[in-house]
C-alpha cells in the first residue's frame, strides 16, 4: 500500500478555513481520518472504522460544537477508565504460577577479591 501522507495545516490556517469555509474544513478532517484508517494495518482497520463511526454519531447528536467536544472528552475518559480497570483487574489475567524448585538450592557465599589477593597470585 502506497503511503499517502497529507500535512495537517497549522492552527492559523485551520482557523481561517473554519471561518471562511466550514465545509472545506470538514472535508479536510474526514479526508485525513479516512487516509489514516486506510493506512492502518488490516487487523486494526475495522476497529478504527467502528470507533470513527461512533465518534461521528456522537458529533451528530451534539447540539453545538462545545457539546460535541464535551462528548468526545467523555468518550476518552471512559476509555481510559476502562483501560485502568482492565490493568488493575488481575483476576482476568492468566497468571503463570511461580516455579517452585523441588529442592532448595545451595547458596555459595562469594567474598570479593581484594587487591592483595591479586598480588599474591603473581
Amino acid at each position: 500500500m502506497a503511503e499517502l501522507r497529507k500535512e495537517l495545516p497549522n492552527f492559523d490556517t485551520l482557523m481561517e478555513l473554519a471561518n471562511r469555509d466550514p465545509d472545506g474544513l470538514e472535508h479536510l478532517r474526514s479526508s485525513l481520518i479516512r487516509d489514516f484508517i486506510d493506512q492502518a494495518p488490516d487487523n486494526q482497520r475495522q476497529r478504527l472504522q467502528g470507533l470513527q463511526f461512533t465518534i461521528d454519531m456522537e458529533r451528530r447528536k451534539a447540539k453545538n460544537p462545545v457539546q460535541s467536544c464535551m462528548r468526545m472528552s467523555q468518550m476518552m475518559h471512559e476509555r481510559v477508565t476502562d483501560l485502568c480497570d482492565s490493568l488493575n483487574d488481575f483476576s482476568t489475567l492468566t497468571a503463570v504460577p511461580p516455579v517452585t524448585p523441588s529442592r532448595p538450592a545451595k547458596v555459595i557465599p562469594l567474598r570479593p577479591r581484594s587487591w592483595e589477593d591479586e598480588t599474591d597470585d603473581s
